[in-house]
């Protein structure tokens, strides 16, 4: 919407992507990760340079906290497989490759310490929505696209120095804005980014239009 004001001086009609509103979770799907609620740090994410894995990863290293990070992504491709290679020699770090579960990747959002998304590129991203509605907190890189849909309700980063002093924040259970970051993130999947909401608005502009064409 800003590009074609700028570009063309054009006005647009905006609407965002949407998530649907998670409330069920389940601990037990952590058993099989052998991790335990709380106690991980989470990665979801296509393993390619613009989504800054390899940032996160050896910002996660150099932090020095103790609890595993889990990296649910596509490993067979070129970029995955380097990855991977890289930091096979740490064992706090766990590649699980693709799960298409929705069920398990909920909960495993859900349950996490902090959800890293490094996503640089493209926009509203879906994957940040569905964090967002699995009220899970979140570090995000630091870029237009990622503060347009957060704003104040994150933390971010755009070097190792700013996510390593995040992981070292989130060691203390007692981090004052975690919980007014989550509701309010989680707030705005249920007014803004609501499927229910964006389909109504689709169908007023469409029905708007048409009256105007008559």
């Amino acid at each position: 919407q800003n590009y074609y004001l700028q570009e063309y001086g054009k006005n647009t009609i905006f609407f965002p992507y949407g998530a649907e509103i998670v409330n069920s979770f389940d601990p037990i799907h952590l058993n099989r990760y052998y991790v335990a609620p709380y106690q991980y740090y989470l990665i979801i994410a296509r393993l390619e340079p613009e989504n800054n894995i390899e940032l996160m990863i050896q910002s996660y290293i150099e932090s020095g906290v103790e609890e595993q990070l889990l990296v649910i992504g596509n490993i067979n491709q070129t970029y995955g497989k380097k990855i991977k290679e890289k930091f096979k020699s740490i064992t706090r770090v766990n590649f699980l490759g693709g799960i298409y579960d929705k069920i398990i990747i909920d909960s495993l959002r859900h349950f996490t310490k902090l959800y890293l998304h490094g996503h640089s590129v493209g926009g509203t991203n879906p994957s940040l929505l569905e964090a967002m509605a699995c009220s899970c907190l979140i570090a995000a890189h630091d870029n237009e696209f990622n503060r347009s849909v957060l704003e104040d309700a994150a933390l971010y980063f755009a070097n190792e120095q700013q996510l390593i002093s995040h992981f070292k924040k989130t060691v203390a259970s007692s981090f004052p804005q975690r919980q007014e970051m989550i509701d309010t993130n989680f707030d705005k999947v249920s007014t803004i980014y609501n499927w229910n909401k964006i389909i109504s608005d689709h169908g007023n502009f469409f029905s708007k239009s048409l009256k105007l064409e008559v």
